[in-house]
């Protein structure tokens, strides 16, 4: 009768695999104008903003002739930033603030 061992550790090991490295979002070359504004404005900041003071920001930015006009650009600017987080541009923090990742 022949007796074989074989190592148990040998038949589990795996390959060997190259690490995985990390991938950083890139920015579109077409990019709304308002996002443009958006991600500027929050790397500018040292800290995460607060949502509605970045609207306030930004529309305070523009510099519009009427509170119509101010409403509007907010609510465009407000708009723009759920996009911007699903494709990993914007992160937030909380309910009420923002930040880059």
């Amino acid at each position: 009768m022949i007796s074989v061992f074989i190592d148990p550790i040998a038949h589990h090991r795996h390959p060997p695999t190259m690490p995985a490295s990390v991938i950083q979002p890139a920015r579109p070359r077409t990019m709304d104008p308002i996002d443009q504004q958006i991600l500027d404005a929050l790397e500018s900041a040292s800290e995460p903003v607060g949502t509605w003071r970045l609207l306030n920001f930004l529309a305070k930015s523009a510099k519009p002739a009427s509170r119509a006009e101010t409403r509007s650009l907010r609510q465009q600017a407000l708009a723009r930033i759920n996009p911007l987080v699903r494709r990993g541009l914007v992160k937030r923090i909380g309910r009420a603030a923002l930040t880059l990742p």
